[in-house]
């Protein structure tokens, strides 16, 4: 992270209510004796001498299989979350942690704090923050080396996904809402005035290959794609990452480089460029179907109620775990740059919380 005009050591801090402190865990059964595929039962107590996250996760060990069950399902649903209490661990920045994680799932939460130069809120211009990145090591535990990912502002928005090198290998989206090999209709695409979009779920990656079915009706034109978090009226590739689709026969596809950190609806969307004044000149036609039994179809930013497009989308499957020391994986300054500059925010905003998850046991 590089912060102009005003230097800024970060104190790395450890939320204690991550830590469990029990004088025992005891675990009951009301009978031993099960069959195979059988629900045991049972009671576990567990006697805590401090907060405990929610979020962790039990550890059972059954014939050398292990088995996790999160805390909060043992829980009742009128349990009392606590906030976090930060205790601090260094005084420079320089000087590496090692944080362990003992189970898939296992969250970490800590903070960075700005107010360690003595600085306020109001002297920080958090215009000027160029950048925001971080340099890790993954340690195994067994056979098992951590991932990682990152949200900034425990706002359970993930901002940072470990992606490792690309495995070549691609695979497809959900895309049970198109389900003709065939189209059953053709629309139109014109001179910027028709855009096509259709609502994907999908997972993190940086690299897509978007697919189409299309018919070319006249020369003249370009067509693009691009995947949006919103549903587009209009494509500009002057402020948007877009990708030029290559037809052959019926069949178009591109690849386009985006950074993905978390799973959810995007959309995927499709238009034409061209130089020609005539707005009016249908240059492709696209595949749609009008099965109502799934539509997320969207046309010029609309809901299309009847019809969705045979738009498809693959990623790049990557490598997820980290093995290795990897230097200035890079995190999107605007999470920063939002947090410090929310409505209400006083000089407390200055302690920032960063949430860590790890799928696998690991260290980092």
């Amino acid at each position: 992270m590089e912060v102009v005009k005003k230097g800024i050591f970060i104190l790395v801090l450890l939320i204690l209510s991550n830590l469990v402190f029990a004088n025992n865990i005891e675990l009951n059964l009301t009978r031993k004796d099960v069959a195979t595929s059988q629900q045991f039962d049972g009671f576990v107590f567990l006697n805590l001498t401090s907060p405990i996250n929610s979020n962790a996760n039990l550890n059972f060990k059954i014939n050398n299989q292990d088995y996790y069950q999160s805390i909060k399902n043992f829980l009742p649903q009128n349990l009392q979350i606590l906030p976090g209490k930060y205790e601090k661990t260094s005084q420079q920045s320089s000087i590496s942690k090692e944080f362990t994680f003992d189970s898939p799932g296992s969250k970490l939460e800590i903070a960075i704090d700005f107010s360690s130069a003595g600085s306020r809120l109001s002297s920080i211009d958090v215009s000027q923050i160029r950048n925001f990145s971080i340099s890790v090591n993954g340690i195994n535990i067994g056979d098992n080396y951590p991932t990682l990912a990152i949200d900034v502002g425990n706002d359970n928005t993930t901002d940072l996904t470990y992606k490792g090198q690309l495995t070549g290998k691609f695979e497809y989206a959900n895309s049970s809402y198109f389900g003709s090999v065939t189209p059953t209709v053709w629309k139109g695409i014109r001179k910027s005035r028709d855009v096509y979009c259709e609502k994907i779920s999908l997972k993190p990656s940086s690299k897509y290959k978007i697919d189409s079915r299309i018919k070319k009706i006249n020369d003249g034109a370009e067509l693009y794609a691009v995947i949006s978090e919103y549903p587009l009226e209009a494509i500009d590739c002057s402020e948007m990452k877009c990708c030029k689709l290559i037809l052959n026969q019926e069949l178009a596809n591109c690849e386009l480089d985006k950074e993905i950190n978390e799973e959810k609806d995007y959309f995927a969307c499709i238009s034409a460029s061209s130089q020609e004044e005539d707005l009016d000149k249908e240059y492709y036609q696209i595949g749609a179907e009008n099965d109502p039994a799934i539509v997320q179809g969207f046309y010029n930013a609309i809901p299309s109620q009847i019809l969705d497009y045979a738009i498809l989308v693959q990623r790049a499957l990557y490598e997820t775990s980290v093995s290795s020391l990897t230097k200035d994986l890079e995190i999107d300054k605007t999470s920063l740059i939002n947090y410090l500059s929310k409505s209400g925010c006083d000089d407390s905003c200055l302690l920032i919380p960063i949430k860590i998850t790890s799928e696998n046991p690991g260290k980092l």
